[in-house]
């Protein structure tokens, strides 16, 4: 399935595109030609001469049409041997050393493509292995015991997949939708979903506000919402409730100012009939368990941009 906004039309511009520049090859070690194309699919630059820094992941998320890392080819293997043996470790995490070494090895293969892809789509601004294996991996693992028996969820503003792609890696058994409304990140997330053969995921670039209006198929049709890092939880509560089943959970990733959102949304939460369940602290995220308790009123979400303009 191709990405949002990427049409037939545009794979064939890019192909004529590729035939009209200088050849270029990409042979194991070293490439003398290359053509470099931007993450939207506009325009290719002019073939630069450079050394070639792609690892075969990247290659396989890119099918290489989009312009290298910017990383040295020199941290490149460094970088997938350290992320690699951290997967591989089981005491690294506790709940990371319940999943299978497959699951394992297949979180250690997105943490790559997600740092070789970084400044390319705006994904993450942290670059070390470990970091990001705790900031993004570690910490998203630690929503599996709170799931429940739900089978559908939607990560709102998914952004670089956290934590829904994680969890689907984690959970095959779940159904999950990445709402991302930017095309380039919504595009990363449907490659790398391929490149890693997860068959549990779908893509949905669209705001929040349209995706749950009234006669939307994503209203009110899932198990669980998640998000990370989206907005303030007085804008976050009409973002997500929309989505929750009457009885659905809702799991906002928040930080140190959790308590104080909490306080200030308690009118949101109350208009989108969501209570507050439980809190989770850990060492670096807060996490809200919020309890949908009846039907989303016809009126919500409201047009596109309004909750973050003016919030309950």
């Amino acid at each position: 399935m191709r990405a949002p906004g990427v049409g037939r039309d545009n794979t064939q511009a890019v192909d004529a595109a590729v035939a009209s520049e200088p050849h270029c090859t990409w042979p194991e070690i070293e490439l003398k030609c290359e053509p470099t194309f931007d993450p939207v699919g506009l325009a290719f630059d002019k073939a630069l001469k450079r050394k070639p820094t792609r690892s075969g992941l990247e290659n396989a998320l890119l099918g290489n049409r989009l312009a290298p890392s910017l990383l040295s080819a020199a941290k490149v293997p460094e970088r997938l041997a350290m992320t690699a043996a951290i997967a591989t470790d089981p005491t690294s995490d506790a709940t990371l050393g319940a999943l299978e070494p497959a699951r394992r090895e297949k979180l250690a293969k997105y943490v790559d493509l997600l740092l070789e892809s970084a400044q390319l789509f705006n994904l993450t601004a942290i670059v070390d292995p470990n970091e990001a294996w705790n900031r993004h991996v570690v910490e998203s693992l630690r929503l599996l015991p709170l799931l429940g028996p739900g089978s559908r969820l939607i990560d709102v503003g998914s952004g670089g997949g956290l934590p829904g792609l994680v969890l689907a890696i984690a959970r095959p058994d779940l159904a999950v939708t990445l709402l991302e409304v930017t095309q380039k990140k919504a595009r990363f997330l449907e490659q790398t979903g391929s490149a890693l053969g997860l068959t549990n995921l779908q893509v949905v670039a669209e705001r929040a506000e349209i995706a749950a209006a009234r006669g939307s198929a994503h209203r009110e049709s899932y198990d669980i919402v998640t998000a990370r890092a989206v907005a303030p939880l007085p804008v976050l509560a009409e973002l997500t409730a929309p989505f929750a089943k009457v009885g659905g959970l809702i799991l906002a990733i928040k930080g140190e100012k959790a308590a104080a959102e909490l306080l200030a949304a308690a009118n949101a939460l109350w208009t989108q009939h969501v209570s507050h369940e439980s809190t989770v602290r850990h060492p670096t995220a807060t996490i809200l368990l919020l309890r949908k308790r009846a039907e989303t009123p016809s009126k919500y979400p409201r047009r596109a941009g309004e909750p973050k303009r003016n919030p309950l």
